[in-house]
């Protein structure tokens, strides 16, 4: 699959504008829902030293976002903002790290439901409460996310690959960057929803999940579309569907897998940043605004979402409503899928 041509540039040329107003739109919902805070009640004299940001996966796809933002938070912040890769344990490591610091809001976490819902049903030993131990900031973005498979293999298409499976149940596999990630929870869902049974192969990380890919390890791959967009600008990997509820304004030729699988939803999915329980108040709201802040610039607008990143900015009660509402949905999928705590 490739990219390129003049009818498809102005395309995507035309999605990206429609793409980065509809994150300006986005933005401007969340900056409506900010309480108005009075000089009194923000965190006086916050942040008064630098500000760790923890990543509890290997780099990749989970601190792009993270990373992309650092120069300009640092600026609206006033100091020092560092990103640090605290990887292990599908992102319990790191996750336990900051429930444990010190909560003033100089050390936050940027993670995903990995390491904040999924353990709860598939750990034996989850050293944190996700709710009681944690004190949510915001949903700050979600990554477009995808269903690919090597330009090696006959399939073209979505319908393809469900009917493929279709004819050989538990032969055809799919990769995913880890075990309770929701690339490994979309890959449940599709199966319950299509009636397959294709086998769920985890990996260390959306890379190595990528070369098994493209050594035919695997047949198919849910990950971010930032990961999958440099493969397929080369012709390794076919694009089959974003996963989305909707086209991805910047790239409308691309289907929905939900076109294909009608009832299909991707599991609820967010780079949301946390801080430790108990911060003080005017905290979280204060990390937020920065955020927004940040996310809001036009020139990072246009870069998000040339990558595939869609702004969400929910403010802090918001984006508690969403942790509750995924730990639910997800209980739902695992158990819809068999799966048991290891």
């Amino acid at each position: 699959m490739r990219w390129g041509g003049s009818a498809r540039r102005a395309r995507r040329g035309c999605g990206t504008m429609l793409a980065v107003r509809a994150t300006r739109r986005a933005l401007i919902r969340g900056a409506a829902a900010l309480p108005l805070l009075s000089a009194a009640t923000r965190a006086q004299g916050f942040p008064s030293q630098p500000v760790r940001i923890i990543v509890p996966f290997p780099p990749g796809a989970a601190d792009f976002l993270p990373r992309l933002i650092e120069p300009r938070l640092r600026e609206v912040l006033g100091q020092p903002v560092v990103i640090e890769n605290r990887d292990g344990a599908s992102g319990m490591i790191g996750a336990a790290y900051v429930a444990r610091a010190q909560p003033d809001g100089h050390t936050l976490l940027m993670t995903t439901p990995s390491s904040q819902i999924t353990p709860l049903y598939l750990s034996r030993n989850m050293p944190y409460d996700p709710v009681r131990d944690f004190t949510p900031i915001t949903a700050a973005a979600e990554a477009v996310t995808c269903l690919v498979v090597s330009v090696e293999t006959s399939v073209r298409d979505a319908a393809g690959l469900v009917e493929l499976a279709r004819r050989s149940p538990g032969k055809l596999s799919y990769g995913s960057s880890g075990t309770g990630s929701v690339f490994h929870m979309t890959g449940e869902v599709l199966n319950e929803v299509a009636g397959l049974e294709m086998m769920h192969v985890p990996f260390r990380g959306t890379g190595p999940a990528m070369v098994a890919l493209l050594g035919r390890q695997i047949d198919a791959l849910f990950c971010a579309l930032v990961d999958a967009r440099a493969h397929a600008e080369a012709g390794r990997v076919r694009i089959l569907a974003v996963l989305e509820g909707e086209r991805f304004a910047a790239r409308p030729e691309i289907p929905t897998l939900a076109e294909t699988v009608p009832g299909f939803r991707k599991p609820a999915s967010w780079f949301g940043l946390f801080g430790p329980a108990r911060l003080p108040e005017g905290v979280p709201a204060r990390m937020h605004e920065a955020v927004v802040k940040v996310l809001a610039m036009p020139d990072m607008a246009a870069r998000l979402s040339g990558n595939g990143i869609r702004v969400v900015g929910s403010p802090p009660g918001v984006f508690a409503a969403q942790l509750r509402e995924g730990i639910a949905q997800y209980g739902e999928i695992i158990r819809a899928a068999g799966l048991r705590p290891e």
